[in-house]
């Protein structure tokens, strides 16, 4: 159901930024994709964007449950880029790790 919903990709990414973001659980903002080594354009949103066009990413991890005790585990990212832009609001962040706080558990 959630890839009728969400591109979902599987593949072996361990240099590209939803790497980065499933291994270190955090938020990760990057304001020029052209300028950032880890993007993987097979892999990382922001692969429709033109060669040299500024694009600006913004990701976060989702989570699986692992049990009791609020154990969790990075299973996946969300990650959404926007051409023309240098980065997103303070809030942003907040508002993708809103969206995939049930996300984990429902995979």
């Amino acid at each position: 159901a959630v890839g009728a919903l969400f591109p979902v990709v599987a593949v072996d990414a361990r240099r590209s930024l939803a790497h980065a973001i499933m291994r270190d659980g955090a938020v990760l903002e990057v304001p020029d994709l052209s300028a950032d080594e880890r993007f993987d354009p097979e892999v990382d949103a922001g692969a429709g964007v033109s060669e040299g066009a500024r694009a600006c990413f913004l990701g976060v991890p989702i989570f699986r449950p692992l049990g009791a005790g609020g154990a969790r585990e990075a299973i996946g990212a969300l990650e959404v880029s926007v051409a023309g832009r240098a980065g997103f609001d303070r809030k942003g962040g907040e508002v993708l790790s809103w969206l995939t706080g049930g996300l984990g558990g429902a995979l």
